[in-house]
């Protein structure tokens, strides 16, 4: 009894509710614009953090949830040369982040609905500070219900959004061709089709997705033929296909659904996920085995330069 006030005693010395006593304004949570948690606390588990931020109503769907590499005040008492408050540093850098396409909208309630939908797992941005002043963006941390199961590195925020069929996201693929030149290939974009089918009793899954791409850069080479955009179009889907297989198999293995494999399961297949699946727990250990399969195919609308 005694150990259950002591921990009820660390856990108001630590609330807002301790905080307001120090404060002779109330506490305004509605201008909150982004929580910082670091990794090791997001691998034990989100739910009470987000336990209370759901019943503060003042907490706005708009902000940020970040995962850090080291300590969440570390990150807060960053000294970035070009802004004054670091928070605002950071979430500025976030918007921008997905303003120019480098970053998924993964907003605090945008996790909040995947993570409350029955065969989706969620996903936030995963910073890391640089010298004590700079914040960088260093991908996504991906969760296998509120637990942080890995991450995802920024070239493969676009395989994550390429297989959701979102056009914003992730950086550029490099392609090598034949003849020695060098192409940057920048996503303009994203179709995706995720073809289920009940094979065995055993979900199938086929992942189709079409990429329209532009070539942002290019070196050692001055013009390009038909043959040449060919080469580079099959070169660059190999590659992708490649990628995406293996990124896919990772969150097979760290059982996380960031796709909503699940979901779409149990919409398509409700008698299935019924007497089969039952319980997430289930699901999870289906989803591991899956035979999952995706096939990219990169076409190239714009060259940026001489075209024979």
């Amino acid at each position: 009894m005694l150990k259950n006030k002591e921990n009820l005693l660390i856990h108001f010395e630590n609330s807002i509710d301790y905080l307001q006593q120090q404060l002779a304004e109330k506490l305004y949570l509605g201008h909150l614009q982004i929580t910082i948690v670091n990794e090791d606390v997001a691998k034990k588990g989100l739910d009470d953090i987000n336990d209370f931020l759901k019943r503060e109503y003042e907490v706005r769907r708009t902000s940020w949830m970040v995962v850090s590499t080291g300590k969440a005040e570390d990150v807060l008492r960053a000294a970035p040369p070009i802004e004054t408050v670091s928070a605002l540093y950071l979430s500025d850098t976030l918007e921008n982040a997905m303003r120019f396409g480098k970053l998924p909208r993964e907003y605090l309630g945008k996790f909040w609905i995947d993570e409350a939908d029955v065969g989706v797992d969620g996903a936030l941005p995963y910073v890391r500070l640089i010298e004590q002043e700079r914040i960088l963006v260093d991908g996504l941390a991906y969760f296998k219900d509120d637990k942080m199961v890995g991450t995802m590195s920024p070239f493969e925020i676009g395989v994550y959004l390429g297989m959701k069929g979102e056009n914003r996201g992730g950086y550029g693929l490099a392609v090598s061709s034949d003849d020695g030149g060098m192409y940057i290939l920048e996503s303009y974009k994203r179709d995706s089709d995720i073809d289920i089918k009940i094979e065995e009793n055993v979900p199938s899954i086929k992942i189709n997705v079409k990429i329209d791409s532009n070539i942002a850069e290019r070196s050692n080479v001055k013009n390009i033929t038909n043959n040449r955009v060919e080469e580079i179009e099959e070169l660059a889907s190999n590659i992708a296909t490649k990628k995406y297989n293996q990124v896919i198999k990772k969150w097979q293995e760290n059982e996380s659904d960031v796709l909503g494999i699940g979901a779409r399961v149990r919409a398509k297949f409700p008698k299935y996920w019924s007497e089969e699946v039952k319980t997430i727990d289930r699901w999870y250990e289906i989803y591991k085995q899956l035979n999952m399969e995706v096939k990219v195919r990169c076409e190239i609308i714009r060259t940026g330069m001489e075209y024979r």
